[in-house]
């Protein structure tokens, strides 16, 4: 008698042969086909992919030196699927040139900035865009990735830069038409991006006894937010709240005028398993872009004058939404971005 703690799934055909599903182990599906007894046992072999969700500020203060500081950090990190917000065509074309090996969606000219996904090559994929109701251009970028020929479903991801600002009815009616894409492949797909609203508090404490995060869990399909999935609240606060995850962050983020923390960027990921056993199961997930552009970048891609000029007095700006870096001209201390990326590895 075979030690393995099995799944049941469904019945195959009028045969009679019950099918089971193990989905904690490696590698590709292999079927053992147990005829004299009857039974169909698949061991589902789990692969690891790694998952980068990333805000990268289309602003063009040092966008140049910012992007290819980014395109240095995918390359160290080496993600399979990549999943970018506030990308503009000059920072595309960057991107586009800087990483070799992978397949990148359109690109949207007709808008100032827009999100786009990069697939690792050696994984075949297909991107198309689903509309939804915005004053912003905003809308959903679907990936399909197929991680391995031998299975006959792909992995679905799901990204988007939601409505911005007090919006919380249209980011509702986003995340909506989000779970109408996502009910569709049901136990393998991951939402992510920047879904502007903190699982915390609301922005500047807004209806604090109606949090907009609770929208996720009366939308979504059975999910996983991955970051307090793997980073539970301390039963005792601690002083730094590292493990709360803030992606805008002004105490640690330069780039940040205005005193902000808010977890605005998520990996969101299907709790439950598809018909054939597939099931996302996050291992790990970190903050990513959170040091500074390193200043080699800084010498040899320097803003356009008119920015240098502006940045004194932008660094004191008390515009809640504008993100110029505090520091001075001389100092020179840029981050990639005005929020922190989400590298995530998950077995698929």
């Amino acid at each position: 008698m075979l030690a393995l703690c099995l799944l049941q799934l469904s019945l195959l055909g009028s045969s009679g042969m019950r099918v089971y599903c193990c989905p904690q182990y490696y590698l590709i599906p292999i079927i053992l086909s147990l005829k004299h007894q009857g039974i169909c046992i698949i061991l589902n072999m789990s692969r690891a992919v790694k998952l980068l969700t990333y805000n990268v500020w289309f602003d063009e203060t040092f966008l140049r030196a910012r992007t290819h500081q980014i395109a240095r950090l995918l390359r160290a990190a080496a993600p399979d699927v990549v999943c970018l917000q506030e990308v503009t065509a000059e920072s595309y074309s960057i991107l586009l040139n800087e990483l070799d090996g992978y397949e990148f969606s359109p690109l949207y000219e007709e808008r100032s900035y827009f999100a786009t996904m990069i697939v690792a090559k050696r994984y075949a994929s297909h991107f198309h865009t689903v509309r939804t109701p915005s004053e912003m251009g905003r809308f959903l970028l679907v990936g399909r990735v197929r991680l391995s020929q031998a299975s006959s479903e792909d992995l679905i991801v799901v990204t988007s830069h939601f409505e911005s600002l007090s919006s919380r009815p249209l980011r509702r009616k986003q995340l909506s038409i989000a779970a109408e894409t996502l009910n569709n492949f049901p136990g393998r797909w991951i939402l992510c991006g920047d879904f502007n609203f903190c699982s915390y508090q609301n922005f500047r404490g807004r209806q604090p006894n109606n949090l907009e995060n609770t929208v996720l869990a009366e939308v979504l399909p059975p999910h996983n937010d991955v970051w307090p999935l793997l980073h539970p609240a301390p039963t005792v606060e601690t002083p730094d709240q590292g493990w709360r995850g803030y992606t805008f962050d002004s105490a640690k983020n330069l780039n940040i005028a205005q005193e902000e923390k808010m977890r605005y960027d998520r990996i969101v990921v299907s709790s439950e398993a598809s018909s054939t056993g597939l099931f996302v199961e996050p291992t790990s997930i970190a903050l990513f872009g959170v040091d500074p552009v390193e200043r080699d970048l800084l010498e040899q891609f320097p803003p356009d004058v008119e920015v240098l000029l502006e940045l004194p007095a932008r660094a004191h700006t008390s515009d809640p939404f504008s993100t110029p870096p505090k520091a001075t001209v001389e100092e020179m201390v840029v981050f990639p971005s005005d929020h922190f990326g989400l590298l995530t590895e998950i077995r698929v």
